[in-house]
């Protein structure tokens, strides 16, 4: 079961998904500072920080592994009625950037990354609204396809994709 968490230099846990995803590099022999580049710029100044109330560095964990990260923050945007929970710098980990994975374990851990944002924007850090940057071309395609099950379903108020954002409302 893969749960998503906040992940910080106060408790250890960034250090743990660094250390984890080194070795997964290693193991696929990749430098690990050419792997995440400009994205751990981003990111690390959050992670390494005091910590902010609306804001934080979360990534997707099961038992020991990491397999995904992103920064969220929850913040009054223009034209919402309520906060707007943002997702956006998703990283994959090196096991799913360089490894052999079936299409299907990918969209996998990309629905499981959307649950656990959902449900961060029910309790740590409420939000009305949710806007989830996609990675790709094929991410927008395939959370379209997904957003309408989840409107036919009446799950979410609104689900909508626009450009390479996919926008709910709960």
């Amino acid at each position: 079961m893969s749960l998503l968490i906040q992940v910080s230099c106060k408790d250890g846990s960034w250090q743990a998904l660094l250390s984890d995803w080194q070795r997964q590099c290693e193991e696929f022999s990749e430098d690990f500072n050419s792997f995440l580049g400009a994205s751990l710029s981003v990111v690390s100044d959050l992670a390494e920080g005091p910590g902010e109330k609306d804001a934080g560095v979360f990534a997707l964990k099961t038992d020991d592994k990491y397999s995904a990260l992103c920064q969220l923050n929850s913040t009054y945007l223009p034209g919402y009625q309520g906060k707007v929970l943002r997702a956006r710098m998703i990283v994959f980990s090196p096991e799913f950037e360089f490894g052999a994975y079936p299409t299907e374990r990918y969209a996998d851990e990309l629905v499981n990354l959307l649950d656990g944002v959902i449900q961060i924007s029910n309790d740590v850090l409420p939000s009305d609204h949710i806007k989830f940057h996609l990675r790709s071309p094929s991410d927008r395609a395939f959370f379209s396809t997904l957003g309408t099950a989840l409107g036919a379903q009446k799950a979410l108020k609104k689900v909508d994709s626009r450009g390479m954002w996919l926008y709910i409302t709960k």
